[in-house]
């Protein structure tokens, strides 16, 4: 038997939810009044054979009997005395016996007829058992009711993606559903994936969150998806499964745009598209979307535009504003001594109006634990720095609370792409204090004891008893207010990566060269002194990141500032015989040797190991210049071409939707005219091998390839487009409707009883 919980609704959403059951089980509509309008009048409905009936709510969860008691007979039966309704009916959010209820009528006599006008929790759910399609009306009721938390307790799911999935749950108690939300879960079930973008604190990741626990009540199986290997893992034919891949394009970004992870998100993106029990929920900053878009080919050519859903919160109303505010004040557990400061002058208008104004800011000001160093008397002036200073969010917390073991700790997940494994933050935290330069750092020195100083502040620890732990920073403002002083000191940041020895954090040097946070000069300087330092010390490192220090040099470096020596080292060390227990090392150390002058002595080993690993379509541009650039009077190199282009067509004829998307090119095409799809698909097959870098012997390698391809199929699927969907859980209603209509005033939300 389904029942909900009251505990997540703030009082002005039980008195919504209140006068929404109680009307729509008397058939009748329930005006409403907030408490700063009409003092004892939750809804009011009048009737010209019964008169006035006046609903009152009461939310107080957590108070005993004794205490509700008391309340209504000193504060509640003055105002109804004045009022003098026809029927007084009363709605708590706790459970209430028969004699409870005696005792609350007697008390208020004689404004209620009998103890049916006085309903208690168990009451209520009741009601809502025989008016389901209410619950539904109001989301944060919904998503907790029995029958949704038994769909999340029973998933299908793994224990890393269960925590997760508890978290989200968790937090659906300061969420306020907004229009926004029904555009996105709305675009999600048409196309099946939909991209989040915006700016940092817009609360793209939490609509995101609560668009996929939708999906899950629903009973998709919920992914947490870290890497692209998670999805493709993760993928089951024939399950409902919801994939949620936050920051997307952030943690990998060198790869994202130019390797191989890229060309794996694209083929994911499409073969979701094609999936009708499949849903993928991306997120992204807005500006790495948009320079991943602009020079990335393969992002550009999935064409995620019908996708994205543009978070901003300009988009937000007033009122939307004051909910968000309203309900963060209502469960962060503030005191308040706290809470009034912002009552004061009604300086939560000031707030409202600001014109920093994000959600993020406003889980941070309103967060009992980041304000035990600040006193209730300058609360205010420290709430209105953080809207000014929206930069400074962390400063305190950073420069004032950590010592400098703590930040290093910060320093060094920041540096690695803002997650890390814990055993590999501990060796590289160990490392990064033998250097000896690095030796006179003051506080806690014991990584433990650091450790436990940040989780929860600083640092996210995600424990799954069938991995390894991980830590991540705990928002990614965190990596955005770090970051630039990563940059301005090249020689720690080198140190760091040095620590670090791992491929992410490589990636976090092309990332902040990108971006223009890092100088070319600067980079340059970097990648030539992570080579010297590598080839000094290489057997202590990881082959992947040797390679990846090998390309950030050559990428950076001039003909004049290349350092052809310590390359030819790191080259040996990268084709030792025991070298390849990854395929992502492989490519890696393919790339660098391409980008070589080395090529043409060593070039025939490594390709001949590579051929056979090639995967994925964008792998295949990593090993053409090694095979294409074999000397041509070597008696190999013909056979190896042959064995090369022969994997090319496997990986083409095994995804041709994926390796020349199919989708966009006969989009326009009239699902009969297979003449024009024919030639439509070669032309895009042909320029894809040109972006390769792939040149067939066989002249009819596309055409050979389209005779194994159902083109029928693909203009039956493709050729026509049609916009008429069927929306299997957008059908249900939003609250949003029944919320606090626009002309309300805000001040009648904050209105205290």
């Amino acid at each position: 038997m389904t029942s909900y919980d009251f505990r997540n609704l703030n009082d002005k959403e039980f008195e919504l939810l209140c006068t929404d059951l109680l009307g729509e089980s008397e058939g009748v509509r329930y005006e409403q009044f907030k408490q700063g309008r009409d003092q004892g009048i939750d809804g009011r409905f009048f009737s010209p054979l019964n008169g006035t009936t006046i609903l009152q709510c009461k939310h107080w969860i957590g108070s005993p009997f004794s205490t509700l008691l008391r309340r209504l007979r000193e504060e509640e039966l003055p105002k109804v005395t004045t009022i003098a309704p026809d029927r007084y009916v009363l709605a708590v959010s706790t459970p209430l016996s028969p004699h409870q209820k005696e005792q609350i009528r007697e008390s208020l006599s004689p404004h209620i007829r009998s103890c049916g006008d006085i309903l208690g929790a168990d009451d209520l759910n009741a009601l809502l058992r025989k008016h389901e399609h209410v619950a539904q009306r109001h989301y944060k009721l919904w998503i907790n009711s029995t029958a949704v938390l038994r769909r999340l307790l029973h998933a299908d799911i793994h224990t890393r993606a269960s925590v997760v999935l508890k978290e989200i749950h968790a937090a659906a108690r300061l969420y306020v559903e907004t229009p926004v939300h029904i555009q996105a879960r709305s675009q999600l079930e048409r196309n099946h994936v939909i991209v989040l973008s915006g700016a940092p604190g817009v609360g793209k990741t939490t609509l995101a969150q609560q668009v996929a626990l939708e999906a899950v009540a629903a009973g998709y199986d919920f992914v947490d998806v870290a890497s692209i290997e998670d999805a493709e893992r993760s993928l089951t034919e024939g399950r409902l499964q919801v994939f949620y891949f936050d920051d997307f394009l952030g943690e990998s970004y060198l790869n994202a745009l130019s390797g191989n992870t890229g060309a794996r998100i694209s083929s994911f993106i499409r073969l979701v598209r094609r999936s009708a029990d499949k849903r993928l929920i991306l997120t992204s900053r807005s500006g790495i979307l948009n320079m991943g878009a602009a020079t990335s080919s393969r992002l550009a050519e999935v064409n995620l535009d019908p996708n994205r859903l543009e978070v901003e919160v300009s988009a937000l109303s007033r009122i939307d504003r004051a909910r968000i505010l309203y309900n963060h004040l209502w469960h962060a557990g503030l005191e308040s001594k706290y809470v009034d400061k912002l009552y004061e002058h009604s300086r939560y208008r000031n707030i409202i109006d600001h014109r920093n104004f994000n959600p993020r800011l406003i889980a941070f000001i309103c967060d009992p634990l980041r304000l035990r160093s600040v006193h209730p008397e300058l609360y205010w002036h420290h709430v209105m720095h953080l809207l000014d200073n929206p930069a400074d969010v962390w400063d305190q917390s950073f420069h004032h609370q950590l010592d400098d073991y703590g930040r290093l700790l910060v320093r060094l997940v920041v540096s690695n792409g803002g997650r890390i494994l814990e055993t590999h933050l501990r060796a590289a935290y160990s490392r990064f204090l033998a250097i000896a330069s690095r030796n006179q750092l003051s506080g806690h020195r014991e990584f433990v004891v650091s450790e436990k100083l940040l989780v929860g502040a600083m640092l996210n620890r995600i424990v799954d008893p069938a991995r390894p732990t991980t830590l991540t920073v705990y928002n990614p403002s965190l990596s955005d207010y770090v970051l630039p002083q990563i940059c301005a000191d090249t020689n720690f940041f080198h140190d760091c990566i040095i620590s670090l020895g791992s491929k992410s954090a490589v990636e976090t040097v092309a990332r902040f060269m990108k971006s223009g946070m890092l100088s070319r000069g600067d980079a340059s300087a970097l990648g030539g002194a992570l080579l010297k330092s590598v080839t000094d010390d290489i057997v202590s490192f990881d082959r992947s990141f040797v390679a990846s220090v090998c390309v950030l040099h050559q990428t950076t470096s001039t003909d004049e500032t290349r350092d052809k020596s310590n390359l030819r080292n790191c080259m040996s060390f990268l084709l030792a015989d025991d070298l390849y227990v990854s395929s992502d090392t492989l490519f890696l150390a393919a790339e660098a040797l391409g980008r070589s002058d080395l090529a043409q002595g060593t070039a025939k080993n490594l390709a001949k190991k590579a051929i056979d690993s090639i995967a994925f379509d964008d792998d295949i541009r990593s090993v053409s210049s090694l095979v294409y650039g074999i000397d041509d009077d070597d008696p190999e190199k013909q056979g190896l071409m042959d064995q090369f282009e022969q994997r090319v067509f496997e990986i083409a004829e095994d995804d041709i939707d994926g390796f020349c998307d199919v989708a966009a090119v006969l989009s326009g095409i009239w699902e009969h005219d297979e003449h024009a799809a024919w030639q439509a698909l070669t032309d895009s097959i042909e320029r894809r091998l040109d972006e390769l870098e792939v040149y067939p012997g066989d002249p009819d390698f596309a055409k050979e390839l389209l005779r194994r391809y159902n083109i029928a199929d693909a203009l039956r699927r493709h050729g026509i487009r049609d916009d008429e969907y069927d929306d299997a859980y957008v059908s249900r209603s939003s609250s949003y409707n029944w919320a606090i209509s626009e002309s309300s005033d805000v001040d009648d939300l904050f209105s205290r009883p």
